[in-house]
């Protein structure tokens, strides 16, 4: 930051000697100067100009490396703050708009510290040193073009920051129509073909409506910039011409002195627009630091401690625990114990309450009431980075990043190859792999594809990687092929070894493979046992499997 000030001040003196070299010209073409005496003169202008480019040209560049390092240091900030809230969280705040604000807002304040205030500085240091350079041609014009500036400087403190929330009021538009398209987009296979097209395109005229008036009334806040400055230059001008006609027509200044007091004006028109346009900018930069301010404002309703679950299979014991969305509730009075190294099925109709139960061990949500301890303590007082560690959790939906084999494996984290090479030849994904172009180094959705059983294969070699004491799986064997079915369910035997899991149980084989089922049911346990003895008996497991609803 100092180097960059020095730079600026450098550059700003460099330029505040042309109009002076201009005067000088002048005066000596009057005085029938020698050739070799303007030559020097002319020569002078000339590297003025090349110093005060190549000044600018450094500032620019300093400046653009400091500002966008701060800016992508406020981007993982605000991305980490984001990971950080739980589930209740996104309900509220849609991809598109969490996009807009990471990535939109901060790019506008980057580009603002990187180009818009670097330009500020050097062009406020230049007008300072125009008003220092027509003190020396002669006071009293010095004296006026100060009482100008101050008289700027009132307006433009009375409309710095008027824009400001219209501004902020277009970011949140546009985030909406952000959103509005990503959720609709992720929706495609529904709407198409159920006829939802017409109301889609309904609601992205409404948003766009919206996001029309809100940037027309700060459109209204925005071109008082331009106008002010104008006026201040006109001024500026009119009364420098003036007052340099005055002095000589008294003869306390010389043809090559009024020369340089308007050259030293015209100098200040193009600084002037450049602050105009640049406090525009001010005001939306000063939004996008609005919202993300208010970002970060949001606390997390999770926090953690500091006690570190050990390594192996371990046990869960959910006590008296009470959960419920927006006050609806899930689960009432659920008590459960796993042992370590147990297999539990989860089996229910659906609505019952078994994903919850789910969330609620992984600690994605926390409980209304009761509690829930892993390993024998108390989920919310394990540190974060432990808890990361030692539960595993795969979803239905399993999500495939736009990146190499080797990032979807290890999920950004640091792994020696053989190790990601060693989980996927446990899931069986070695032939896969063989036939990929690059290897580990092939970007899926772009070099490659999966099949949806191979996605679930994926899933469970993250987990064998990270080599969790704690298994929640979410089965999806459901829409999978016979072939993939029996593939998923040959890695899941695998990932079992040695850990405790819990699954949410759609198929009766994987069921029949676990240690004991849990019935859930309308937020309850309403069963507990093993699978053959409930499965032969007259008990709500058989029930549910005789209506075909459990599985």
């Amino acid at each position: 930051m100092v180097a960059l000030v020095l730079i600026a001040v450098a550059t700003s003196v460099v330029q505040l000697t042309g109009p002076g070299i201009q005067g000088r010209f002048v005066d000596t073409v009057l005085a029938s100067g020698t050739p070799a005496v303007l030559a020097a003169l002319g020569a002078g202008y000339i590297g003025v100009a090349a110093l005060s480019a190549l000044g600018r040209i450094a500032v620019q560049w300093v400046g653009g490396r400091l500002a966008w390092r701060a800016g992508n240091a406020l981007r993982q900030d605000l991305l980490a703050h984001c990971l950080d809230q739980d589930l209740s969280f996104y309900d509220t705040h849609s991809p598109g708009e969490l996009i807009e604000r990471i990535d939109s807002d901060v790019e506008r304040l980057s580009r603002f510290l990187s180009e818009l205030l670097v330009m500020l500085l050097l062009n406020s240091l230049l007008v300072i040193g125009i008003g220092v350079m027509l003190t020396t041609v002669d006071w009293r014009i010095g004296a006026g073009f100060a009482l100008l500036l101050v008289v700027a400087l009132f307006l433009v403190r009375r409309l710095v920051g008027v824009a400001v929330t219209a501004l902020a009021e277009v970011s949140a538009r546009s985030a909406e129509v952000s959103g509005f398209v990503e959720e609709r987009l992720r929706a495609l296979e529904d709407l198409v073909p159920n006829g939802g097209v017409p109301g889609v395109m309904t609601g992205l005229n409404d948003r766009s409506d919206a996001l029309t008036r809100a940037a027309s009334r700060a459109a209204r806040h925005q071109i008082k910039w331009p106008a002010l400055i104008q006026h201040v230059n006109t001024v500026a001008l009119v009364g420098g011409l003036a007052a340099a006609v005055w002095l000589y027509s008294r003869g306390a200044i010389g043809v090559g002195d009024a020369y340089a007091v308007m050259a030293y004006l015209m100098l200040m028109r193009v600084p002037l627009m450049v602050i105009a346009g640049q406090l525009n900018e001010f005001d939306a930069a000063m939004a996008a630091t609005r919202r993300s301010r208010e970002l970060l404002a949001i606390r997390p309703r999770m926090s953690y401690g500091t006690t570190t679950l050990p390594a192996g299979a371990l046990t869960v014991d959910l006590e008296d625990v009470h959960f419920g969305y927006t006050g609806r509730p899930v689960l009432r009075d659920v008590s459960l114990a796993v042992p370590a190294g147990h297999r539990l099925a989860l089996v229910g109709s659906t609505g019952g309450g078994k994903t919850t139960l789910a969330r609620l061990v992984a600690r994605v949500l926390d409980p209304d009431a009761g509690t829930v301890r892993i390993g024998g303590v108390d989920a919310r007082s394990v540190d974060r980075e432990s808890l990361r560690r030692a539960v595993g959790y795969v979803t239905q939906d399993v999500r495939v990043l736009a990146a190499s084999v080797r990032d979807n494996v290890t999920l950004y984290a640091a792994a020696p190859d053989q190790a990601v090479l060693t989980a996927l030849e446990a899931v069986g994904l070695t032939g896969w792999l063989d036939s990929l172009p690059h290897g580990l180094d092939t970007r899926l959705g772009v070099d490659a594809g999966l099949s949806a059983g191979q996605e679930q294969l994926l899933s469970i070699a993250r987990l064998l990687l990270r080599d969790p004491g704690l298994v929640i799986l979410d089965e999806a064997t459901a829409r999978l092929g016979p072939e993939d079915r029996a593939a998923v369910a040959s890695a899941v035997e695998t990932l079992s070894r040695g850990r405790t899991v819990v699954v949410i149980a759609h198929r009766l084989d994987t069921v029949a493979d676990c240690d004991s089922v849990a019935v859930v049911e309308s937020g309850r346990i309403t069963e507990r046992g093993e699978y053959r003895r409930l499965a032969d008996g007259d008990s709500r497991l058989a029930a549910l499997i005789a209506a075909g609803e459990a599985l």
